[in-house]
């Protein structure tokens, strides 16, 4: 099922991750806008694939598991890779020995092992390869428990995604960069969103609207509180992700909803559609971007202030919208070729 308002959420999400990238701190309001969209992707990945596998009848046959994983491929694959070799050959990003964790969708565990946040253009490919893994982890278990299970498992997701941070993290600690990054402390996320999909159809549409009202207030709460008190950021990313998952939910059940405004706005939708190569090229454009201000002398208040950062973002449209009609699109069309059956 094809729900048009996530969308909308999508471009909601890669705008709060190039606005953490693009704009000076202090205009952050010290708010992660970064890990907040990077979570809200995670949630809708895990709800999707979650449904996707509902509706391709996984019941323990490989030929639809290796369906499902080719379809997944034909998606992310050739994008990324072009990325990849693309900024490699411009020598936008300097990878250097360290590419092959990029190449094998291993960015994460390149943190981890490097026991430091590895700065530079490629550090976004973090949560791709979560996704990336989690893509492989979660079919093998739908494989396995037919199934029937597949709300308890999302749960037990949750569950150790939960102790894991909760256990490393500890109460009172600082944002914890490079546990952050690694799988198990997302698949909270996309186990929340697969939990989603199992009971999609559950309650009211007036009921979910008015969980996802109420879930505002904590999250509002202990954002205003951390201006005053020492409130622990795991507290606060947990509150996000709760109410992020109620919002997919409400807006997905919803018939009408103020809230279309922004979902059902045709440059929203759009944006949304390429969320996928925005989120790919945002990182990078810094490089033609300050190339081209070098080019033409542009002063320093159009080259770093504000006219930058709609530089950069235009620039980011017009490489997503280029690779999104140029291979993305005409590649999809080929998905059909591998059936669920």
């Amino acid at each position: 099922m094809y729900y048009t308002r996530i969308d909308g959420l999508r471009a909601l999400a890669v705008g709060a991750v190039m606005a953490s990238h693009y704009l000076p701190k202090e205009y952050l309001m010290g708010v992660s806008w970064g890990s907040y969209g990077v979570h809200l992707f995670f949630v809708i990945s895990g709800f999707l694939i979650t449904g996707i596998l509902h509706r391709s009848s996984i019941d323990g046959t490989l030929d639809t598991l290796r369906a499902f994983l080719f379809r997944r491929v034909l998606r992310i694959f050739p994008l990324y890779y072009f990325c990849l070799a693309f900024i490699t050959m411009m020598g936008w990003a300097e990878m250097g020995q360290d590419a092959w964790w990029h190449w094998t969708y291993l960015s994460n565990w390149f943190f981890w092992s490097e026991g430091t946040w590895v700065e530079g253009h490629p550090a976004h490919f973090w949560s791709l390869a979560v996704e990336e893994q989690f893509y492989l982890l979660w079919p093998l278990l739908f494989l396995i428990l037919r199934r029937k299970s597949a709300l308890g498992a999302g749960a037990l997701l949750v569950v150790i995604s939960l102790l894991f941070r909760l256990d490393l993290f500890g109460i009172g600690s600082t944002e914890p960069h490079l546990w952050n990054v690694t799988t198990i402390a997302c698949i909270g996320s996309l186990g929340l969103g697969a939990c989603l999909s199992v009971v999609i159809d559950k309650f009211k549409t007036k009921t979910i609207g008015a969980m996802w009202l109420m879930s505002l207030l904590p999250l509002l709460t202990v954002h205003v509180g951390r201006c005053f008190y020492q409130i622990p950021s795991e507290l606060v990313h947990q509150c996000f992700v709760c109410s992020s998952t109620l919002l997919i939910w409400f807006v997905c059940r919803a018939e009408r909803t103020w809230l279309d405004l922004f979902f059902e706005n045709r440059l929203v939708r759009f944006l949304g559609t390429i969320s996928y190569g925005l989120y790919i090229w945002h990182n990078f454009m810094g490089s033609p971007w300050y190339g081209m201000a070098d080019y033409f002398s542009f002063p320093d208040g159009i080259t770093y202030g504000i006219p930058g950062i709609l530089g950069k973002s235009m620039l980011t449209v017009f490489f997503a919208s280029a690779t999104w009609y140029g291979f993305e699109k005409p590649l999809l069309k080929y998905k059909s070729r591998f059936n669920y059956g």
